[in-house]
């Protein structure tokens, strides 16, 4: 083999091996979870802390202080900022929330929601890892995103659920459901008279 041949071949071999380590290096960029993406969408949460961020022992007061709408069993508190959200829904203005849920007076789940007005719809992070009654590998940070906030009652219960997931949600977070129309999450339950 002359040495003009082995030029080539070795330059051959070094060309392959670069375009294999950038494909390596963008394949684990885009497979990184990043904190507040969803699909190339950012979730604003304004001045609320990174929802990754927050202490694993997060207390109701603090939620409270932080202006967190707090579900603590029928209780709500900051109802006035849901109210606002829904409000500024109504006006199609984009708008933020952080909806807590209490247990034994420290915080088990933490839902940051998101209302788009270009898209008109819902991003959602769906945080439980403080969830004492879910396992271990089950705790995670799940992101969705849903079309509708609908309001339903029963005889003395208001809810408020985020329905319908949107078709740009990973394939992967819908395998479990049968229907993807059926899919919602509860964020806020209270008495009818509040």
């Amino acid at each position: 083999m002359s040495k003009k041949s082995i030029i080539i071949l070795i330059t051959f071999f070094m060309i392959i091996a670069v375009i294999s380590v950038i494909f390596i290096i963008n394949n684990n960029n885009s497979n990184n979870n990043e904190p507040n993406k969803i699909e190339h969408r950012i979730i604003n949460t304004g001045d609320f802390q990174d929802i990754k961020l927050l202490p694993y022992n997060y207390l109701v007061e603090q939620a409270k202080e932080d202006g967190c709408i707090v579900q603590d069993k029928n209780d709500v508190y900051n109802i006035e900022r849901f109210k606002k959200f829904l409000y500024n829904i109504n006006d199609n203005k984009n708008d933020f929330i952080r909806i807590v849920n209490c247990d034994d007076n420290k915080v088990s789940i933490v839902m940051d929601i998101q209302y788009d007005s270009i898209n008109s719809n819902f991003i959602m992070c769906f945080d439980n890892t403080r969830y004492k009654y879910e396992a271990k590998k089950d705790k995670k940070y799940a992101y969705y995103i849903f079309k509708d906030l609908v309001e339903e009652e029963t005889e003395d219960m208001k809810f408020y659920k985020l329905k319908n997931l949107v078709q740009e949600i990973q394939k992967e977070q819908i395998k479990n459901y049968e229907s993807i129309e059926a899919f919602s999450i509860i964020v806020l339950r209270m008495p009818l008279n509040t």
